[in-house]
């Protein structure tokens, strides 16, 4: 049984992978052996295969990268060791572009300020999620590219690392990714 995956692509001998899409609040991988309604769980049970590849940790198989839990969005989880071998060296030169896109909301009552975001602007009108949770209706919309550092007490979220961003973070980054 499948609870939070649709599957998107299925692997096939000339392209041995699987695509799939999780709803937020599943967690892309195996929090632990015992774990078996993960994403990459659920998928290895539609596709053995992705369990037999060597990827970074023995619980997650083939799974190419991870998204936050809280995320919704795609997954690329390799069924050969040829592919996953393949990615992973691509990932490591910068040749496999990954793009979010994030729809969010802003929690005006709670007072709290949530740092290392870009400000938004200030004319911008808010809008909510609609009642189906898939698409944001965009009076406005802007774009943020970036990359991320980890961020906050054990490091445990990320923030976009801006061209704006303090100092500190920028020098993180900047030098390997061109930001300075």
């Amino acid at each position: 049984m499948t609870d939070g995956i649709k599957i998107l692509h299925e692997p096939k001998d000339d392209e041995p992978f699987v695509v799939l899409h999780k709803r937020a609040g599943l967690p892309s991988a195996p929090l632990s052996a015992f774990d078996h309604e993960s994403a990459f769980s659920q998928c290895a049970r539609l596709f053995p295969k992705v369990k037999s590849v060597k990827g970074k940790k023995e619980i997650e198989g083939g799974l190419l990268h991870r998204i936050d839990t809280a995320t919704g969005g795609l997954l690329l989880i390799a069924s050969s060791q040829e592919f996953y071998d393949h990615i992973s060296a691509a990932q490591e030169k910068g040749l496999f572009v990954k793009v979010y896109s994030a729809v969010c909301s802003l929690d005006i009552d709670n007072g709290k300020k949530m740092g290392g975001f870009p400000e938004l602007p200030q004319e911008a009108p808010f809008s909510f999620l609609e009642s189906d949770g898939d698409f944001f209706s965009k009076p406005f919309s802007f774009e943020a590219a970036s990359y991320f550092r980890h961020y906050g007490k054990g490091k445990k979220e990320v923030r976009p690392v801006l061209a704006s961003s303090s100092a500190a973070a920028v020098k993180k980054v900047g030098e390997k990714k061109g930001l300075n």
